[in-house]
């Protein structure tokens, strides 16, 4: 089973990150994945589309059978997985913009941190405790170079 847990020492996507930090994807100790029933649609909605979705869907899915706990919310992108209906999309270069997806994790972290009550921004002289704020921590958490600032963020929720 050792082999399904994944390299240790993989960082994780931003995806990951902003799911643990919001709730909506929690590791337990032994490694088994528990989504809430919200990012379990999420993702099977985008990972159809999206290579970086497609990979934690897949890891979550994986991970899940071989422990014999895969809950009801996961069952249909299981099946979909399974059955190939759902393959690893390709990257199409030149589609969008480069932002694109950084954006959308942007909005759909802020957009997750309003359902425990927290603001989505705030007043430039407050203290650093809003969404934005804990989007921006994700990305650090993620150890991306490229992590947004508070002001970044706060152009991308606000547009």
């Amino acid at each position: 089973m050792n082999a399904l847990r994944g390299r240790e020492d993989r960082q994780p996507s931003i995806l990951e990150v902003l799911a643990y930090e919001t709730g909506d994807l929690i590791v337990r100790d032994d490694g088994y994945f528990e989504p809430s029933d919200e990012f379990s649609d999420y993702l099977t909605r985008v990972s159809q589309a999206w290579p970086t979705a497609y990979a934690l869907a897949r890891r979550v899915c994986i991970r899940n059978l071989a422990e014999g706990r895969l809950q009801a919310s996961l069952q249909p992108l299981a099946a979909l997985l399974l059955s190939g209906d759902i393959s690893k999309p390709r990257s199409k270069p030149g589609h969008g913009s480069k932002t694109w997806f950084r954006d959308l994790l942007i909005v759909r972290g802020v957009s997750s941190t309003a359902r425990y009550g927290i603001s989505p921004t705030r007043n430039d002289a407050s203290a650093a405790n809003s969404g934005c704020d804990l989007v921006v921590e994700a990305f650090n958490r993620a150890g991306r170079r490229d992590a947004p600032t508070y002001q970044t963020v706060r152009k991308v929720w606000d547009r």
